[in-house]
């Protein structure tokens, strides 16, 4: 008998068994079905990540195949695990109710880390992207690669233990680091990275997860996924994902392929900002330390500011942008800030021409964002007839661990040799 495996790193082949759980509590994911019916069954599965759930009638039309086929297709996924039959739905006139179907999402769970400069947040989703389980802290900015390869770890196991489920279930986790990645290795030395460039990141975490494909991609790539997959950008096939909070990325997507470039770096915006004059902090940083400085050298100007400064916590991000849509003088003093961010947006904008620019990040729900960037924006004759396209991600801060279990996702059906993304990962 042949067999479809899906090559996930470190299963071993058994006996027929769900992809659920086996005996020992590891996901099985596998077809394991006669040769004669891979096919089939493979097209049905195709046919069902489309939607939600299709009928009988459905998936015969969409796959092409005969009734029999479909049915039995639909009776080996079921029993191996991968789809479930819905509740029977009564159709007009005589004759049987019609057979719904649709993925069993716990057929292979996956795994998101935004791992980023000072923080860290893991999620555990199904394949339908529901998340089951999540966790989640602070880290210090120049915290060692032994600390955040353990942070990684503590929180892993804390969301596995929230979603109620073994670390062996893992399908599938991608890691979001703030740094350029080649392969399976951060490709760049920045020194907010400390040793993390040198540690061996996703070789540890792979033998932490024996069971689970590990894979890094930078949090900026991760971003824009996000977007295109159920952000600002959802259908678009030329975007730029802009994280603008403490620093620049910019995840790039164009004619529907993520780009990557040689050494991973493609998109690392900070540096083109620093080159054309500005900064490589992002938009969040830029403004806070604009109004720190403000508050602190004219208090009686920058009243507002002052005052918010003054009390328990001192002044966010979030304050100085709520206070710059107010008051005029702290308006100016944004957009003056803003200038850096608002010429590497320009700069992208007429180089690759995308259909838009999101600002991702928790920045992005930060008050007029968006009209305060296209205040700053260079007066150039390009950027009047082809005018920047700019919009705030709806996703919050929650960007890259959305795009981190998008890519997840997509490496378990690709692995089964159902991948359709036209936005892949470097690892395709």
């Amino acid at each position: 008998m042949s067999v479809v495996w899906l090559t996930v790193k470190g299963w071993k082949p058994g006996v027929a068994q769900s992809p659920r759980a086996k005996d020992d509590g590891v996901v099985n994911t596998r077809l394991d079905l006669p040769a004669a019916r891979q096919a089939s069954a493979l097209a049905v599965l195709a046919a069902l990540r489309a939607g939600t759930s299709a009928t009988a009638g459905e998936l015969i039309e969409s796959t092409q195949l005969s009734r029999p086929t479909v049915l039995n297709a639909c009776d080996d996924l079921i029993r191996i695990g991968w789809v479930r039959e819905l509740s029977a739905s009564r159709r007009p006139g005589p004759g049987r109710p019609a057979r719904s179907f649709s993925i069993d999402g716990s057929a292979g769970l996956v795994g998101g880390v935004d791992l980023g400069q000072s923080s860290i947040n893991v999620a555990i989703a199904d394949l339908r992207g529901a998340v089951i389980g999540e966790s989640g802290g602070r880290l210090h900015p120049n915290a060692s690669a032994a600390t955040r390869i353990g942070a990684i770890q503590r929180h892993l196991l804390s969301a596995c233990e929230r979603a109620g489920v073994s670390r062996d279930r893992l399908a599938s986790l991608t890691i979001g680091v703030a740094a350029p990645v080649l392969g399976d290795r951060i490709s760049a030395q920045f020194g907010y990275l400390r040793d993390l460039p040198k540690s061996a990141l996703r070789q540890t975490i792979s033998a932490f997860l024996p069971h689970t494909t590990v894979e890094l991609e930078n949090d900026a790539n991760l971003a824009a996924l996000a977007e295109r997959s159920e952000g600002a950008a959802v259908g678009e096939t030329n975007l730029v994902a802009l994280l603008a909070g403490e620093r620049l990325g910019a995840g790039v997507i164009t004619d529907g392929h993520l780009l990557h470039g040689a050494r991973g770096a493609a998109g690392e915006a900070g540096a083109a900002g620093f080159l054309l004059g500005g900064s490589p902090d992002g938009a969040g940083r830029l403004v806070r330390v604009a109004a720190h400085d403000a508050a602190e050298r004219n208090p009686h100007r920058y009243a507002a500011l002052a005052e918010r400064a003054a009390v328990a916590g001192g002044l966010t991000t979030a304050d100085a942008f709520e206070i710059a849509a107010t008051d005029r003088a702290t308006q100016r003093l944004a957009v003056s800030a803003l200038r850096p961010v608002a010429r590497t947006i320009a700069a992208l904008h007429l180089l690759l021409d995308p259909e838009l620019v999101v600002i991702c990040g928790a920045v992005a729900a930060a008050k007029d964002v968006v009209p305060l960037i296209q205040e700053a924006l260079p007066d150039h004759v390009e950027l009047t007839s082809r005018p920047a396209r700019i919009v705030a991600s709806p996703l919050g801060g929650r960007g890259v661990l959305i795009g981190a279990l998008t890519l997840a996702r997509h490496t378990v059906w690709r692995e089964l040799g159902l991948a359709d993304d036209p936005a892949p990962s470097a690892a395709d």
